[in-house]
């Protein structure tokens, strides 16, 4: 039990320290001058200790070239300056002592430059920099293992810095030009008719997360961490130029809405995380009161609630992160009923790191609700991490959603994508290995595919200052990459995108539109530089454009209907036209004669100004010629859900000639909850349009079954079929439905199925299964019908055929399937199938199980993300969770290439070792203490060896972890707490000195271990490291029992109190430092565990003892 206890124990906490943020600074060697760097190689290293890490990435770029290490494993390179490349470095910092370290090479002597943004955020606490700076090391010449943490780097000498990361020539600027000049340098790519000009810098905005424009055209802006700042034009020559705190109520603002004069923000407000109200009651331009609209439940940051945006329905839209969700209970209008996880095999194999484990769906959603909060509604769920939402002028909605790099390889990797938010959506985000595919019926497709990233703001532009390619476009902001992407619409709804402007760095945060029509775009983010910019185009607006002309015309032609300063010119419009205004605007509306475009706005102005457009008004100009005017109007109708005329009306539009007016009158019907017949549907649900079918399913799903189930599920088409089965599982997946669905299935493979409609028949089959129950014995016809598909030659047919097969526990495949993992198939296909083989019920022969192992461990490229390696482990943990000790033993000898299947062999072993196993695991660990072994898999074998050489307490074995106490410093805790099983007098020294490396979970076994030992101290240092430990407990709300029971056994004395201890210590011990837990100042990066750990370490040991101990004392 002891040494189950000690591995365990060990993955579990750890050191860490706090970093200041920063921005990254251009570094090289000081053996170079500037500019002046030879030709070849410069090492680079970045040490640092941590504790448990949810999240860390670096984000890169080197003059000439560059190659990236992280803890001596490579994972990139990369040749351009003109481009920071990002690296999900989470799943390969461990705890304790960590390195990054980068080799850059030089091509030909004269310039060159490290940058480099390292962020890293422990589970408990805020973000930590370790971005270039003058603290890292740097050399011209390296050892082979100058990657690794092992390395003494204390002879490299600190970095000359060169300037900051945006800002230094040559790299950033050219030399002739000056940092202020930013729109002329070279920080920023973008057409040479556009140019990019800082308004405020950093020293005026700090780090900044979030803008919007309100009713004056005046910058709200969220600084990060900080209040929100009013960000004016003191000299009204059109420019913002001041800033002031506007509010300080609620922190950690990741949305903002100036609406009516208040500004609605989500963030952390006086009564918890929630969309709060702020009001400026006196009107003092202060915004003083903060009142709670909504709440949420979960965890706020960077996967919590974000971006507003005003529809035009009038109601407020915003998008929640998968860590948060509402409070309440929403309302019963909610567009989006159900939801389920749609994964069949459990337990699921969540991310290996701690990310968004046990969430659940819907994860990511989009709600709205009214301006008082009183009904709220679910719009859409599936999303991961969407920062941003925005409508199109059109009135769809757009979210910008990230994906999991560290999941990239793997067939579960979504990437970032741009999705449209309609009525009930489902996108298919889950946790874990359990995402959706984007070719699963069950979810709708992404409508663009973005690349690696983090997205961040987002906008649409509906003004006239740029060309008219972009009109219409939307702005979406990518944090990572240092871009902006602009995507266009095609007529028929897809979408295309291309960098806008790229800059080096770009740390770009939100994206708006001024109402001069020019964007405006801030940075900041983690600490980094913030700043706010201005892009405009440098040719010349017709006149034609910008004369929005007189009376009723000024308000349809008003640019941005999004932006509360574009609102404000209409309500002072409509004050001015006074009782003119209802029949001029609806007049606008309802003419043939006028264009499409003003058609459109009309009705978008009435819905919000007012009067609100009637059923007849829209059932009017749903019968209009033009496409975009009957889709609006049907869009519009789904407000009314008590005018059976408007019901009418929309059954008639699902026959209507344009998809996009059906698709709307679809959308329309599931908002107002009107139930259609079920004939007009029926060429809907068998459209080849994804979007169109899912929108007729979903209508399809109120319908009483009845009414529909016997007559669709024998139905001649089989798009039908699978829609009308898949809403009916959805809905109401009882024992008899699904048996209903079986047969339909089972039926349907008795003759030809497309491949379309296999993987869709596949993906029906799974969720009748998952959201019934039933299992192979229930539907054995059915599990033969399958089995006899497989294989197939279509990847994705096989994949999904070979998830069913594992369900059904259809042993029979395992051989064709551990032949299919030495083929030459794609990666991912064939670690598909190598993650499901262990669900299945089977007793694995020695050779099915090796080859699978072999598999697993011989087969991790780089490429994988990080996290990828760890879900192997877990599955190779699983694997050999029965297996025979000889097989074990065959495992363990062959670690250092097998080291998952070793460490999970280790579990098989009996308490009583013999000489030939210690032999082997002592052996073992020698080969894999050394450079080129610092993976997660190495280290956890690690620490599984000390847990059996401890357990078995052979004097050989116990001399042995003496000798790793001293090699490897970073190893201490792990052999402290084995040498504590079994404690001896010549265990005291080491156990000792192993105090100040101790994390929480060890202290106490370490110090009852002590109190075995017939040995006492008289060392100052000894006592005050078992007082602090003593302390640690204390706040940690635990006994210090153990600290207390220590100290007693040491001096024979009996005191009741770490306090009274203390005092003790105090005068036993005058000259000593206070045994007492520092305050640290929030900024520091050292605090007293991380100092011990370096003094104990080979640097800390070169270094002089009496500089040492004065800065011990000053922690």
């Amino acid at each position: 039990m002891n040494r189950i206890i000690l591995l365990t124990a060990c993955f579990c906490l750890g050191l860490h320290s706090l970093a200041r943020a920063q921005e990254a600074q251009w570094i090289w060697s000081p053996e170079h001058p500037r500019g002046q760097a030879a030709e070849g190689d410069c090492f680079f290293r970045k040490t640092f200790q941590l504790g448990s890490v949810e999240q860390a990435s670096v984000t890169i770029t080197a003059d000439d070239s560059y190659e990236l290490f992280v803890n001596g494993r490579k994972i990139g390179r990369g040749q351009s300056i003109r481009q920071m490349e990002q690296y999900d470095i989470s799943r390969l910092l461990a705890r304790g002592r960590n390195v990054i370290a980068v080799r850059v090479t030089n091509l030909a002597l004269g310039p060159a430059a490290l940058a480099a943004r390292v962020f890293v955020k422990p589970h408990d606490g805020g973000w930590l920099s370790y971005s270039t700076d003058p603290s890292w090391r740097t050399s011209i010449d390296a050892t082979p293992a100058w990657s690794s943490s092992h390395t003494d780097d204390s002879r490299w000498k600190p970095a000359q810095v060169f300037g900051m990361l945006g800002e230094t020539a040559p790299w950033d600027r050219r030399e002739e030009v000056s940092p202020t000049q930013v729109s002329e340098n070279q920080r920023f790519r973008i057409s040479q008719e556009f140019a990019v000009e800082e308004i405020l810098g950093d020293d005026v905005t700090g780090s900044l997360v979030n803008i919007a424009f309100n009713e004056f055209g005046h910058i709200i802006a969220a600084q990060e961490q900080g209040p929100l700042l009013l960000i004016y034009d003191s000299d009204k020559d059109g420019i913002v130029d001041k800033t002031r705190d506007y509010c300080d109520l609620v922190e950690n603002i990741q949305g903002i809405l100036p609406l009516n004069g208040d500004v609605y923000v989500t963030g952390d407000g006086p009564e918890g995380m929630g969309l709060y109200r702020l009001i400026d009651e006196d009107r003092n331009g202060a915004l003083e009161e903060a009142r709670k609209v909504i709440g949420f439940r979960g965890q706020s940051g960077e996967h919590g609630a974000h971006g507003l945006s005003l529809g035009s329905d009038g109601r407020i839209y915003c998008v929640l992160g998968n860590h948060v969700s509402y409070d309440g209970q929403f309302a019963d209008s909610s567009p989006l009923k159900h939801t389920y996880e749609g994964d069949l095999l459990g337990p699921r194999y969540e991310d290996p790191g701690g990310h968004a484990q046990g969430i659940k769906a819907p994860g990511g959603t989009v709600i709205r609700l009214d301006i008082e909060g009183e009904s709220v509604e679910l719009v859409a769920g599936g999303l991961r991490n969407a920062y941003d939402l925005t409508f199109h002028p059109n009135g769809r909605l757009y979210v910008h959603d990230s994906d999991m790099e560290s999941d990239e390889g793997a067939v579960w990797y979504r990437p970032t994508s741009l999705y449209e938010v309609s009525e009930a959506a489902e996108f298919g985000w889950r946790s874990g290995w359990a995402k959706w595919p984007n070719y699963f019926f069950d979810r709708l497709p992404t409508l663009l595919e973005t690349g690696r990233g983090s997205p961040t703001g987002a906008c649409a532009y509906d003004h006239m200052m740029f060309p008219a390619r972009y009109h219409g476009s939307l702005f979406l902001a990518d944090w990572t990459q240092g871009q902006i992407l602009n995507v266009k619409f095609t007529k028929d709804g897809q979408a295309q995108s291309e960098v806008f402007v790229q800059g080096q760095p770009l740390n770009v945060t939100d994206v708006a539109v001024g109402p001069d029509g020019w964007l405006y775009f801030c940075t900041g983010g983690r600490g980094t530089k913030g700043g706010i910019y201005q892009i405009r185009w440098l040719g010349s607006v017709p006149d034609s454009l910008t004369d929005l002309g007189d009376g009723i015309a000024q308000a349809i032609k008003q640019p941005q209907l999004d932006a509360a300063w574009a609102r404000q010119s209409i309500a002072a419009l409509k004050r001015e036209l006074g009782a003119s205004w209802g029949e001029t605007i609806a007049g606008v509306a309802f003419s043939e004669e006028n264009p499409a475009k003003y058609r459109l706005r009309a009705v978008d102005v009435m819905q919000l100004f007012g009067p609100t457009p009637t059923p007849e008004l829209l059932i009017a100009l749903s019968k209009a010629p033009s496409e975009p005017v009957r889709a609006r109007a049907a869009q519009l109708m789904g407000m009314h859900k008590d005018s059976d005329k408007v019901a009418a009306q929309l059954e008639t539009l699902l026959g209507d000639a344009d998809s996009n007016v059906q698709q709307a009158a679809c959308q329309a019907l599931i908002r107002c909850g009107q139930q259609p017949a079920v004939e007009p549907l029926i060429p809907l649900l068998a459209s080849s349009d994804r979007r169109l079918a899912w929108a007729a399913r979903r209508i399809l799903e109120r319908i009483p079954s009845e009414q529909w189930q016997d007559k669709l599920l024998q139905h001649a088409e089989q798009r039908v079929q699978l829609q009308a089965g898949l809403a009916l599982m959805i809905a109401q997946p009882t024992s008899s439905n699904a048996h209903a669905v079986a047969d339909m299935c089972r039926g349907m493979l008795d003759g030809f199925v497309s491949d379309r409609n296999f993987v869709d028949l596949l993906r029906l089959v799974q969720v009748t299964l998952h959201r019934s129950g039933l299992n192979s014995e229930q539907l054995p016809e059915l599990t033969k019908c399958l089995l006899a598909e497989y294989p197939v030659a279509e990847p994705i047919l096989n994949r999904e055929l070979f998830r069913l097969l594992t369900y059904l526990n259809a042993e029979s495949v395992v051989p064709a399937a551990i032949s299919f993992l030495q083929s030459d198939a794609d990666l991912a296909e064939r670690m598909h199938v190598a993650m499901h083989l262990r669900f299945f019920q089977h007793k694995w022969t020695a050779a099915e199980r090796f080859a699978l192992v072999k598999f697993f461990e011989e087969t991790q490229p780089a490429a994988l993300g990080s996290s990828v390696p760890l879900y192997v482990m877990n599955v190779t943990r699983d694997l050999c969770r029965d297996l025979p000790l000889e097989e074990a033993r065959i495992f363990v000898s062959e670690g250092a290439k097998w080291p998952n299947a070793a460490l999970v062999s280790l579990f098989r072993y009996p308490e009583e070792l013999s000489d030939a196993d210690l032999q082997t695991l002592r052996k073992l660990d020698a080969e894999i203490d050394r450079p080129g072994f610092e993976g997660e898999q190495y280290k956890r074998l690690r620490t599984g060896i000390v847990a059996m050489l401890s357990q078995n307490g052979d004097p050989a074995s116990l001399a042995y972890l003496r000798e790793i106490w001293i090699r490897s410093p970073e190893r201490r805790q792990a052999v402290a707490l084995g040498l504590a099983q079994k404690p001896t007098d010549e265990d005291w020294d080491y156990l000792v000195r192993s105090l100040p490396v101790l994390e929480s979970f060890a202290v106490g076994e370490v110090m009852d271990a002590l109190c075995k030992i017939p040995i006492a101290t008289d060392d100052p240092q000894a006592f005050r490291e078992v007082i602090l430990h003593g302390l640690r407990m204390e706040q940690d709300d635990e006994s210090p029992a153990p600290a207390i029971k220590l100290l007693s056994y040491w001096t024979g004395e009996k005191h009741a109190t770490l306090a009274e201890w203390q005092t003790w210590f105090a005068v036993r011990f005058p000259d000593s430092p206070d045994a007492k837990l520092p305050e640290f100042e929030k900024s520091s990066p050292w605090s007293v565990d991380t100092l011990s750990e370096y003094f104990l370490s080979s640097e800390g040991r070169k270094g002089d003892w009496a500089e040492g101990r004065a800065v011990f004392d000053r922690a």
